[in-house]
């Protein structure tokens, strides 16, 4: 496997944007065909220029606002229904603990506006996070929007969940210094030495740079208002992506189970194999019958690892402001079926 680096990560979102750039466009213009904006610009020149302001009756937006009215009213409710009768009492929790977590979250008005975006240009998303700003022990589930500009999934995807993408990238733009440090304290020391860090791969695909805005109290220098703004900002691009990871199972063929092996002590010097070979030596001499019943596979399992990167070059080419299995990748230990879920093996 290729491995990851800087610059693989960059060169891999230039091609997902290339791949991505005429949509893009497209979805663009349908934001402003939306809010107004749906004169063709010489049909509009020649009107003005005949002294006629062009006037725009715009039936688009209050249709769009009576579907997401309409949505908002016939939502279908979540609800965690219980596989046998006797799973009735842990399946009302589970309902009752969805719900909780969709009003922390705002989740109801998160999904309109999602939806809203969605009927708009045909593209929205929503990332599950957890905010710990005022509790770290238990942190706050939160839910946040993405336009259709910050998504990125590698080119040639069909799964409306990404699940056929190696990688998926989330762009976010004109992050401060003190915000990126907040994110990954760990890299406090490489972040201050960072001037600033924008990523633009409209120059690397299109040979062009960002679009320039010209604000009206400009500085006194050439550049724009826009251009100085950014000098002091930072680009995050972070890369989700699919990881093979080794991994140690111990399979009961009696209980038809498979547990993964994880060291319980950060101390312990001994590999997860050691361990699990060492637990079934001791199965066996307890009662030799567990020969036969217990073995001990080593396997690569696939992983949702996140690699965070700015646009600063300020960093070497193998070094990351983090590479780490991401919080939401499966923990539990049911690979690949279900399992014991303490992850050192029983004994019977």
């Amino acid at each position: 496997m290729e491995k990851l680096t800087r610059t693989r990560v960059l060169h891999d979102f230039y091609d997902a944007y290339e791949a991505k750039r005429e949509l893009i466009k497209r979805q663009r213009e349908d934001f402003e065909f939306r809010l107004g904006k749906q004169w063709e610009k010489e049909d509009e020149n020649t009107l003005k220029r005949k002294g006629v302001l062009p006037v725009t009756d715009n039936r688009v937006q209050s249709n769009i606002f009576l579907l997401t009215g309409l949505e908002r009213q016939n939502r279908t409710d979540i609800k965690a229904y219980p596989e046998g009768a006797e799973d009735s009492k842990e399946a009302h929790i589970a309902t009752a603990l969805i719900k909780n977590v969709i009003k922390q979250a705002d989740g109801d008005f998160k999904f309109s506006e999602a939806f809203e975006d969605g009927v708009t240009c045909g593209e929205a998303g929503l990332e599950l996070y957890l905010d710990a700003t005022y509790n770290f022990l238990n942190p706050t589930p939160k839910l946040r929007k993405y336009f259709f500009d910050e998504i990125y999934p590698e080119p040639g995807w069909k799964e409306y969940d990404f699940n056929d993408c190696a990688y998926v990238y989330k762009w976010t733009r004109g992050i401060k210094k003190d915000d990126l440090i907040a994110l990954y304290p760990e890299q406090e020391k490489e972040i201050e030495k960072m001037e600033s860090g924008t990523i633009s791969p409209m120059m690397k695909v299109d040979g062009m740079d960002e679009e320039h805005i010209q604000y009206k109290d400009y500085p006194t220098d050439s550049a724009t208002y826009l251009e100085h703004k950014r000098d002091k900002e930072f680009d995050l691009l972070e890369r989700y992506y699919k990881k093979w990871v080794e991994r140690v199972f111990v399979v009961d063929h009696v209980e038809q189970s498979i547990t993964i092996v994880k060291k319980e002590n950060e101390d312990d010097k001994r590999t997860e194999e050691a361990i699990a070979k060492k637990f079934v030596r001791d199965m066996v001499k307890e009662n030799p019958d567990f020969a036969k019943r217990y073995t001990v596979v080593k396997r690569d399992v696939p992983e949702i690892w996140v690699c965070a990167v700015t646009g600063s070059e300020e960093m070497d080419d193998d070094e990351f402001l983090v590479n780490e299995r991401a919080w939401f990748s499966p923990r539990w230990n049911r690979y690949p079926i279900a399992g014991p879920k303490t992850s050192k093996p029983k004994r019977s």
